[in-house]
């Protein structure tokens, strides 16, 4: 029988460095989604639909009685709008959780549970939560190197997609190739 150990969380403040990593590593991945779709490439996508118009006006409602301000609904909002609307909200409610110096969390899981799940797919819908019309997990999800297995990666470092196994092309020339 095995004991699960449970570890305590110990937050560490993200420095500037952690916040550009963080970019490149979401740029990255946009750009490696867009070449794969041009070049069309099988890639596994990470999908995040368009919220649900209904669940984004109940969040606003939500915020606007915990006086946290919010941008106006438009009438007959529809899915795109939505998640235009959700982004906005999210980088709101983070400057008033910054202001008032508390909040964030409980600001954060209220935007999120408004949002559909994001899931991983062969097909390319889009990822609402990030804004983006593409985006596949080039880099890996535990976020400390490419995965070179990954398709993207494959095409990328000559090993599969254009260049064929026996590719001799070096990483830095098959990237100045794309």
């Amino acid at each position: 029988m095995t004991t699960a150990r449970w570890c305590a969380r110990n937050p560490s403040q993200q420095t500037e460095a952690h916040k550009l990593i963080e970019h490149l590593m979401i740029l990255t991945n946009e750009q490696v989604a867009e070449l794969c779709e041009r070049r069309r490439v099988p890639a596994i996508y990470r999908v995040h639909e368009q919220p649900d118009p209904a669940r984004i006006e109940r969040l606003v409602d939500q915020l606007a009685s915990l006086d946290v301000p919010t941008p106006p609904v438009p009438k007959n909002l529809m899915p795109a709008v939505a998640g235009e609307l959700a982004g906005e909200i999210s980088r709101t409610v983070a400057k008033e959780a910054a202001r008032r110096g508390h909040g964030r969390d409980a600001y954060t899981s209220l935007v999120l549970r408004s949002l559909k799940p994001a899931y991983y797919g062969e097909r390319n819908l889009g990822h609402a939560g990030l804004g983006s019309p593409a985006y596949a997990h080039f880099t890996s999800p535990i976020r400390r190197y490419p995965d070179p297995r990954h398709p993207p990666g494959s095409a990328v470092c000559g090993r599969g997609g254009r260049g064929g196994a026996g590719s001799r092309a070096r990483p830095r020339d098959r990237l100045a190739q794309l």
